[in-house]
Parts: structure tokens; C-alpha cells; sequence
């Protein structure tokens, strides 16, 4: 996500990478070296999504699925779009999101003017 494959033995560092998903917001990861065996051995690939791709998927697993994920949680769902001609029909594929969209609420675009402001569920349940 914030660091990319070159060629077939290295990984680019970023400097300062941005992005709404702040926990995978890593220049130079740790790991880069695992990450790297792990997509080779599985004949996989490092893909790259927008911040706009990331956001629209948290909007949708909320509003669709009801499961408020973290944008980090969000990025590897988003990335299903640029897949799904490559998945075969009786395939499964599975996502690990388990980060909270609470943990990481920076991201989040709402119009505080819109909401409203119950005080009991009584009047809750007149906007549900």
C-alpha cells in the first residue's frame, strides 16, 4: 500500500507517505522482506489503492453491511474491485478486518448539522 514492488528483489521506501489509512501508513516496513516471500510463494500481487478508493469502501461496508471498519481495514477490500475478474466463480476469498472504523476516526466525512440530538431511544428510533 504505501510501499511497492520493483523489480524482483527490492521494495521502494517512501519518505513520507500519506494517506488516510494511518496504520499502514509505513515507509519502511519492517516485514517488507516476509511480505515480499509471501506474494511470490503464492504467486499473488501487491496491488495499490487510492485514498478515495478506501473511503467509498468504508462508506459501503457501513451503510451496506453494517461493519464500521478502520480505512486500513478497508484498503485490502477495496482492492477486491481490481480482482474480481480474476476470481472463479466457486472461489472464497477472505478478508481480516478487525480494526474498528472508531480506532481511526480522522477519515471520517459527516455533517454534524445533519445529526440529530436525542436524549432518549424513543426519539432515536423516529430517525432509524
Amino acid at each position: 500500500m504505501h510501499w511497492c514492488f520493483e523489480g524482483r528483489e527490492t521494495v521502494a521506501r517512501w519518505e513520507k507517505p500519506e494517506t488516510v489509512a494511518s496504520a499502514i501508513m509505513i515507509g519502511n516496513p519492517i516485514s517488507w522482506s516476509k511480505a515480499l516471500r509471501a506474494v511470490r510463494d503464492s504467486q499473488g500481487q501487491f496491488l495499490v489503492v487510492s485514498d478515495q478508493e478506501i473511503l467509498r469502501t468504508q462508506k459501503s461496508l457501513a451503510s451496506n453491511e453494517g461493519i464500521f471498519v478502520e480505512p486500513a481495514s478497508a484498503a485490502p477490500i477495496a482492492a477486491l474491485n481490481r480482482l474480481e475478474k480474476f476470481i472463479k466463480g466457486n472461489s472464497s476469498v477472505v478478508f481480516i478486518a478487525t480494526g474498528n472504523g472508531l480506532k481511526d476516526q480522522s477519515a471520517i466525512q459527516f455533517d454534524s448539522d445533519r445529526l440529530p440530538l436525542v436524549s432518549n431511544p424513543g426519539e432515536l428510533a423516529k430517525y432509524l
